[in-house]
Order: structure tokens, then C-alpha cells, then sequence
């Protein structure tokens, strides 16, 4: 009897942009010139925990939010170092991660990272395209 091998392929669909922010500036800083820049109310929140394989640890990165009810669109800000651990260990150079999910599109985003770059002590913006990342699922929420 021949065997009948059936494959499984699985398409990732990612509903959410990913923006890196290089900046000098501490996490709490930063924020506050964006949302002073931008007119956003992001706020912290519960860090955001992410497990290291090679160390066998958990990670904390700070964690910051904000929901415009307005344009159905929810930021979320997370620093992408903490301790000298790296949430995305191939964008060391990348200092915090900007995760866009909602009623958005790429023209919305781009308009998004040109007025981000503007924000005082911001270095650059760059937009992360998130299937080409290595340790993505550190990126979802627990």
C-alpha cells in the first residue's frame, strides 16, 4: 500500500507594521517627546516579557500603549534592550520597536515615520518588515 504524505504549509499573516527607532534618549524621555510631538497619549504599561532560548530566562523590555479609538489604530512601544539582552537579537541597532496595528495602510505608516523622525533626539526610523525576522514570535503579546 503506497503512503500518502500530506504537507502542511502555513502562510504567516502579519496584521501589524513594525517601525524601529534609533535614539539616545531613555525610554520615558523619548515618549514624552512623542507624544508631545505627535499628540499621541501613549502610556506604560506591563513590561513586555519574552523568553530566551540560550539563557533559559525570561526577558523584561519596557512597554508603553496607546489606542486612538478615533482611527482604529493601537501603538505599541517596546524597547528592544534590557540588561544587555536584545528582544530582537539582529537589530542590535535598532533601540526601540514600534508595533502598528489597525485600520492602517503603507501610506499611513510612511507618513507615520516621516513625522516620527522629526521628534527631537530621534536618530532615524526605519520600517521592519517583520517575515524577514528571525525571533518574531518574542514580538506577541503574553
Amino acid at each position: 500500500m503506497n503512503k500518502k504524505k500530506i504537507r502542511l504549509t502555513y502562510d504567516e499573516n502579519f496584521d501589524f507594521y513594525i517601525l524601529g527607532i534609533s535614539s539616545f534618549d531613555k525610554d520615558y524621555r523619548l515618549i514624552w517627546n512623542i507624544n508631545n510631538s505627535l499628540g499621541f497619549q501613549l502610556v506604560r504599561t506591563d513590561n513586555h516579557v519574552a523568553f530566551d532560548k540560550k539563557a533559559k530566562t525570561e526577558l523584561d523590555f519596557p512597554s508603553y500603549i496607546y489606542k486612538d479609538e478615533d482611527r482604529y489604530v493601537r501603538y505599541r512601544f517596546i524597547a528592544n534592550k534590557s540588561d544587555d539582552m536584545f528582544l530582537l537579537d539582529e537589530l542590535r541597532n535598532i533601540d526601540y520597536i514600534l508595533l502598528i496595528q489597525g485600520e492602517v495602510d503603507q501610506s499611513f505608516v510612511s507618513s507615520l515615520r516621516k513625522d516620527l523622525s522629526g521628534v527631537e533626539n530621534v536618530q532615524a526610523v526605519f520600517l521592519i518588515d517583520p517575515g524577514k525576522l528571525k525571533n518574531k514570535q518574542r514580538l506577541f503579546f503574553r
